[in-house]
């Protein structure tokens, strides 16, 4: 499980810590304070899981990984998130390209000539008969950064400072990224300025049990690929997201939900209600199809986890379409699933009501207190900052009315006071 991140460079934030995290962690504050590049920070560093060698230009080698061809979901990760920020990164240039050997071979012009990753080789792995596996051309495309996973002798020009003096790489996750449009850039560069830097301490998800599910993913039908692995390794697959999404939605229990493909060769959801014809999702409105594909994907990332391989959950704006009502729901179906497996949640929010109900779940619950964490985050001048709240502290100040999303005195028009007990 994730305890600690420290970033140097990542998307508007130059420098900054989050530590202390729990099983559920909570990202609240206000827009452009950090929320959604802490969740793409942890994505990306959560499936760069393709063993590879870097190798330095003096000779140096060390285990590295680079990010899966694919997530669970099916998408091709950082082309994923270029996407996001209206980038058609395949089609842009690449800093490297694919050697005889099958390596991707990089040279980032942008730093300086003596920076030790100014130049260097990403070392394709090797089979289990010690053959070059390769990379290819797509990879080289789709491949902007590595992790160095507990190296030792990592050297020190490669470590911003800032991270070095709290965080020693024989004991974190390192993660490295160079695609231009995601380093923070400001007028006085420094060495490092072009890379962004991470560094990640605690248990390391597996790389193919990472879900990030976003505001993109609840409208866009499902990759073939996902489709095709949960139906053959979850029995019942359909059966089991049928029977919570008529829990959210009374209106649809009884109903049997199943996929088929698309023209494209993705795959859509219908719904079949008794004596009616299938009906496509997309038909029942955002909320609905919301639901019904977070619920696939955190239902196919809960069957497939155990505790060699933990999972981990990124959410984005779970309110996003839903109802207060069908939220709640919503929200105690996704705690139930990860609430007895080994699966780490983040869920960014700007919603009252979801910090509400995750306080009144966790109220009931004797672990509560060191199961959920509340982080009002803010950037100021480039500086990732947060205030904790554990949960003791985050429910009193609901239960007198005040709101952990903002800094200062709330001016809202609506006043929040949450009703609860220990019963």
């Amino acid at each position: 499980m994730i305890e600690r991140l420290m970033v140097h460079r990542f998307r508007g934030i130059r420098e900054g810590k989050l530590e202390d995290l729990a099983k559920v962690n909570l990202l609240a504050g206000p827009n452009n304070s950090g929320k959604t590049a802490v969740l793409e920070m942890l994505y990306l560093a959560g499936v760069s899981g393709r063993d590879c060698g870097l190798v330095l230009e003096d000779g140096s080698r060390f285990e590295a990984h680079a990010p899966l061809s694919h997530d669970i979901l099916g998408y091709q990760p950082l082309p994923r998130l270029w996407e996001r920020h209206g980038r058609d990164a395949l089609g842009a240039e690449s800093s490297g390209g694919v050697t005889e050997a099958g390596s991707l071979r990089y040279h980032l012009r942008d730093l300086p000539d003596e920076h030790l990753l100014q130049q260097f080789t990403l070392a394709a792995p090797l089979d289990k008969d010690g053959r070059d596996l390769g990379f290819s051309t797509e990879d080289a495309q789709a491949t902007a950064l590595f992790t160095l996973e507990r190296q030792r002798g990592v050297p020190p020009e490669m470590i911003p400072p800032k991270i070095g003096e709290e965080v020693s790489p024989e004991k974190a996750r390192m993660t490295y990224l160079w695609y231009p449009d995601f380093v923070f850039n400001q007028a006085q560069r420094e060495p490092l300025d072009y890379l962004a830097v991470w560094a990640s301490k605690g248990i390391a998800s597996a790389p193919e049990r990472v879900l990030f599910f976003d505001f993109h993913t609840a409208h866009g039908h499902f990759q073939r690929r996902f489709v095709d692995f949960a139906y053959m390794n979850i029995p019942d697959w359909h059966k089991k997201i049928s029977q919570p999404l008529g829990r959210i939605f009374p209106d649809m229990a009884g109903s049997q939900v199943n996929t088929r493909p698309t023209p494209g060769n993705q795959m859509a959801g219908y719904v079949e209600l008794p004596g009616h014809k299938p009906l496509l999702i997309d038909h029942f409105g955002d909320g609905a199809r919301h639901a019904f594909k977070v619920l696939a994907g955190l239902i196919t990332l809960a069957e497939t986890v155990d505790e060699a391989h933990p999972g981990l959950f990124l959410w984005e704006d779970p309110e996003l379409f839903m109802h207060a009502a069908s939220l709640e729901r919503l929200l105690i179906e996704a705690l139930d699933l990860v609430r007895e497996r080994p699966i780490q949640m983040f869920i960014s929010t700007q919603s009252m009501e979801t910090i509400a109900c995750l306080t009144r779940y966790f109220s009931k619950r004797q672990d509560s207190a060191e199961t959920l964490r509340t982080f009002r985050l803010g950037i100021k001048e480039g500086r990732l900052f947060y205030a904790t709240f554990k949960y003791p502290n985050l429910r009193s100040w609901l239960q007198e009315g005040m709101d952990p999303r903002f800094w200062g005195v709330a001016d809202t028009g609506l006043s929040y006071r949450l009703e609860d007990s220990d019963e």
